[in-house]
């Protein structure tokens, strides 16, 4: 059977081949994380600030003597709301100038807080450091001393981190935590994809020109290639990865597999026109694979009848997506695309 064809039933998905395709992503892509990982992190509010419409934390999660930052922007409002988990890479945090800057292009805060939706902004350098060695940085040296050549690595640390914003949500009265998005660009796509497979509680997971071990299919690839990422960002996936610089037709998975994890539940990937190294055409193609996955759950994945029309979502089903005339970039468009998807669906998680 090929790697892209998905002839499973819904019992054996569910008893035993879902299970086979996330250890196989564990050993060969993203990293297995070490039991550590399950243990509890402690969490402080460090500020709160007032706004006419929104309420500002800056918190504080801890694990041993690791300080690691994220903020929420809650809106005033009584009633429990859904949220958004962004994770932020450095090369964002710098470029926009957040915290110091709230409202950016990347960020539409008062778009997000307007719809009734809360945010939370993960800072994901205090996990674990976006640069080559950085898997022996922060979290990933306190938890995992003995490297392996399947030992997890920075995107999946990045990914236990918005797990962890989720955990302190879930205590929250404001926040329904069953209505819980994980969203990110870039190499924060390739994240949000990797927390929404690991932790089912996230109701949505939300890909912004994710990309080569993102959205898009490793085979036939038209833009970066595994061997790409694996020499430019040696720290982002396991060791083992590397067998497969300029052999990904022998990956034992491939992307549609990833979207395929998030199964039932929601899933929206966004590409650029003009970000052939994100290959466009290979997110839609891996949205459309991954669509048989929600066949076993009588749910429709990615409905799209007509060729592909730039900057118009196709949203029918629990798969979304679009592609926006432009760069790679993430855009107010792609915010109210992503914002018309979660209202239209909320009511259905």
């Amino acid at each position: 059977m090929s790697i892209l064809n998905f002839n499973y039933n819904k019992y054996s998905w569910e008893e035993s081949e879902r299970k086979k395709v996330l250890a196989l992503f564990e050993n060969y892509i993203y990293g297995v994380r070490p039991p550590e990982s399950l243990e509890r992190f402690v969490y402080q509010i460090l500020d709160e600030e007032i706004f006419p419409n929104f309420i500002k934390r800056h918190l504080q999660m801890t694990y041993q003597d690791l300080n690691m930052n994220f903020y929420l922007f809650l809106p005033r409002k009584n009633k429990p709301c859904p949220a958004f988990v962004f994770i932020m890479h450095p090369a964002q945090e710098k470029h926009y100038n957040f915290p110091k800057k709230l409202e950016s292009e990347i960020i539409p805060l008062s778009m997000i807080i307007k719809e009734g939706f809360a945010l939370a902004v993960l800072i994901t350098n205090d996990i674990a450091k976006d640069e080559i060695g950085g898997e022996k940085s922060n979290l990933l040296a306190i938890m995992d001393k003995k490297r392996e050549p399947n030992s997890w690595k920075v995107i999946s640390a990045w990914a236990l981190g918005a797990s962890k914003v989720l955990d302190y949500l879930e205590t929250l009265p404001e926040i329904d935590s069953k209505k819980v998005a994980t969203i990110g660009h870039s190499r924060g796509g390739k994240t949000a994809l990797w927390a929404g497979a690991t932790d089912s509680r996230f109701a949505l997971a939300i890909s912004s020109c994710s990309g080569n071990t993102g959205a898009a299919l490793s085979r036939g690839n038209t833009g970066e290639t595994v061997k790409d990422i694996n020499e430019r960002f040696p720290h982002w996936f396991c060791d083992n990865y590397k067998m497969f610089n300029e052999r990904e037709n022998s990956l034992p998975v491939d992307q549609h597999l990833l979207i395929a994890l998030q199964a039932p539940r929601l899933c929206y990937v966004s590409s650029a026109t003009e970000d052939e190294w994100a290959d466009p055409d290979g997110e839609l193609l891996a949205c459309k694979l991954a669509s048989k996955a929600y066949e076993l759950y009588k749910e429709q994945g990615l409905l799209m009848s007509e060729p592909l029309k730039a900057d118009y979502s196709y949203s029918e089903g629990h798969i979304g997506y679009h592609r926006h005339t432009g760069k790679h970039l993430i855009t107010h468009q792609d915010w109210e695309f992503y914002l018309s998807f979660f209202k239209k669906k909320v009511s259905q998680v």
